[in-house]
């Protein structure tokens, strides 16, 4: 399933209703970090033990407070929402620890 840009407060809402599992990547475009773990990322959402795994990205500079309201202080940052609900999160651009993260709800 390919990654889906999120653009707006309601849109993220209606993700966590309609998606039971959800990885978050809350990322700046000018950020060097964020853009060398976009290509994993997407990567990610392509693997078949992943499919049921809904993969999005939230631009912070684009959405200010949502990242605010969602804890978001460094980017990348990567939350999971299980259900409507956020049950973890990693900041940086670790791509050993973003893959485990997803792992975790397999």
């Amino acid at each position: 399933m390919p990654v889906r840009n999120i653009t707006s407060e309601d849109a993220f809402d209606n993700l966590l209703v309609e998606n039971r599992v959800a990885v978050i990547e809350f990322y700046s475009s000018t950020s060097g970090s964020c853009r060398a773990i976009a290509s994993v990322f997407a990567h990610c959402s392509d693997w078949e033990k992943f499919h049921a795994v809904s993969f999005f990205r939230v631009d912070a500079g684009e959405l200010p407070q949502l990242s605010e309201h969602r804890g978001v202080t460094a980017m990348p940052t990567f939350q999971l929402y299980v259900g409507g609900d956020k049950v973890d999160e990693i900041k940086g651009s670790n791509q050993t620890a973003l893959v485990g993260l997803i792992e975790a709800v397999l």
